[in-house]
């Protein structure tokens, strides 16, 4: 078990305070997450080698590069 109670909540408040211009919260909470093993955009677990060292899952990865 990680310690962030919460990851899925931990990613939507790292996406707020992106939004709002809070870039260093944002980086703080996205690193705890990857940390973790865990997507820094959706907070679900990582698997992939790939995924892990990037901090990003594959879903979440192919949204980013749509925007």
């Amino acid at each position: 078990m990680t310690g962030i109670a919460h990851p899925r909540k931990t990613a939507r408040a790292a996406a707020w305070h992106r939004a709002h211009g809070n870039a260093g919260t944002a980086e703080s909470l996205e690193a705890e997450l990857a940390g973790a093993g865990r997507c820094k955009r959706c907070g679900r677990p990582l698997t992939d080698p790939e995924s892990i060292a990037a901090g990003i899952g594959p879903d979440c990865r192919s949204k980013e590069t749509r925007l």
